[in-house]
Order: C-alpha cells, then structure tokens, then sequence
C-alpha cells in the first residue's frame, strides 16, 4: 500500500473509532432515567404509578421521587410514571375504567393512591369505599398499595371562613388523617403520612412555605416534602441519606424538609406515639 492509501486508511480507521464512541455515549444518554440501584441488574427495580390529580401533578413529584432514589445510598432503582387528572377524586378514576386497565396491565410493584383533598372532609366514606376498592384490584397483581395522606389548606385559606364545621388546619388535618389511617389499616395499605409532615413542617419551621398562593396546592418545598416521606415509605430509607434536592429549594430548605418527613414517618409508624402528640 502506497503512503497516499495509507493515509486514507487511517483517516477511515479514526472515523470509525468515533463513530464507534459516540454510539456507547448515546446509549448510555438514551437510557431510562431511573433510581440508583444496588446492583446493575433492573429487575431490582421498584416500579411505581402514581394515581391522583393536580397534588401528584404538580412539581413533577413522581420524578422528585426518582431523582431522590438516583442520589440515596443501598435502595433499589424507582421507574415512576403517573396517571393523573385534575380535580378527580379515587371514584372519579375508578368509574372511568383506565387508571384501573393501567394497574392491571403494567405489571408495577407499587401503586400510589391520592385522591381529592376534600375527600376526608365531604365524602369521607366515599373515599374509604374507592381506597377498598383499588386496595383489591391492586393486591390481585401483586403490588403493594401506599395511600398518599394530603394535607391542610394554609391558615388564610377562605375553606375556613366558608365552612363553619371547619374551622381551622388543625380541625382540618384531624380530620383528613383519621379517614385516610382508617382507609389504611382496614385495607391494609400502606400510609405515606405526607398531612403529618405538612403540619409538623409548619409547626416548627413556619418560615418555609408549603402552600402555593391559593393556599391548597404545593409549593416546590411541598412537593420535594411529599416526594421525600413517599421515597422513605417506598424504600424503607431515610430521605437523609439522599443528596437530591430541586433547584427551588435551597440545600438548607431542603435539609429540614427531609428530616421532617423522616420525623412524620417514624411517628406515623408508632400508632402510640402518634396518638399521645394529640
């Protein structure tokens, strides 16, 4: 081969190489984006659909909650999806039919509930009787149900000028966290106490702010709140030990939401200890 031939090898051989590269790069770039896992092996992974409406859609939670397993230590990968509408209550979704095709046919290992947020104040044994019926379908696949507890309106809300068997957040998360621990032990799923640490949060640190200006929906801060106590619940794991946190909340904002959703999940957990706060 002449030294011209030669040349125009090494110009193809190099192409190649880069083409080659650039191949293992966009694989690695097109891959889902899912939880860390303890091994490279995905069927560890815990796949997850969250069924609500507008306090699931907000702030991407389902996402806030994949990047906090991609930044935790030990726990198995999270592939979250959601299935949401605004304003629709458990009986709105399970009268539809689809949410119901979707747990049936998306073979997830855990299904997030959330239902309206005046559920447990205006229809509270309408909820207990849809959270029974999804616990079912959902247990006849083999996933675990984990009901997501809302919260609070804010304290200048106008619910408690309107409502005169309402009258305040205190009366207001009463009476949401009986309904939702009810629907929780007899059905046996489990509760991700996101009300608990919405009213401790306020309690303690007032100063951040949870509530978007309609005074219902989540702020950043109370979205990446929920996200964090639903990972803990999820994957048995503080929300401590990860190290995500959104834009929107400061590392310092983000540091005491996490330690208080580790706070409610504890207390959540010890029923004594719960009913002797109140």
């Amino acid at each position: 081969m002449d030294a011209r031939g030669s040349g125009r090898f090494f110009r193809i051989f190099l192409a190649l190489l880069v083409v080659v590269e650039m191949a293992g790069s966009w694989a690695l770039v097109a891959r889902p984006a899912v939880g860390k896992a303890r091994a490279t092996d995905r069927s560890e992974a815990l796949r997850v659909l969250f069924i609500g409406n507008s306090y699931t859609n907000f702030n991407m939670l389902p996402a806030l909650v994949t990047r906090l397993a991609q930044s935790g230590n030990d726990v198995s990968a999270i592939q979250a999806t959601a299935f949401t509408k605004p304003g629709y209550s458990l009986r709105m979704h399970w009268k539809r039919h689809r949410a119901l095709r979707i747990i049936k046919t998306g073979h997830f290992s855990h299904i997030v509930l959330q239902s309206h947020s005046l559920d447990p104040i205006d229809r509270p044994e309408q909820l207990k009787q849809y959270v029974d019926r999804f616990v079912r379908a959902i247990e006849e696949t083999g996933a675990q149900a984990v009901l997501y507890e809302t919260w609070a309106r804010h304290p200048r809300s106008s619910i408690y000028r309107n409502r005169p068997t309402l009258s305040s957040p205190d009366e207001m998360y009463r009476r949401i966290d009986e309904i939702f621990r009810i629907a929780a032990q007899r059905s046996r799923a489990r509760l991700a106490p996101v009300g608990l640490a919405f009213r401790r949060m306020f309690d303690e640190h007032p100063d951040i702010d949870l509530h978007r200006a309609d005074g219902s929906h989540p702020s950043w801060s109370g979205s990446f709140l929920a996200a964090c106590v639903i990972y803990g619940v999820l994957t048995g794991n503080s929300p401590m030990t990860t190290s995500y946190h959104p834009f929107e909340v400061t590392p310092f904002q983000a540091g005491k939401l996490k330690q208080m959703a580790a706070q409610a999940i504890a207390q959540s957990a010890n029923s004594d200890a719960f009913q002797s706060v109140f």
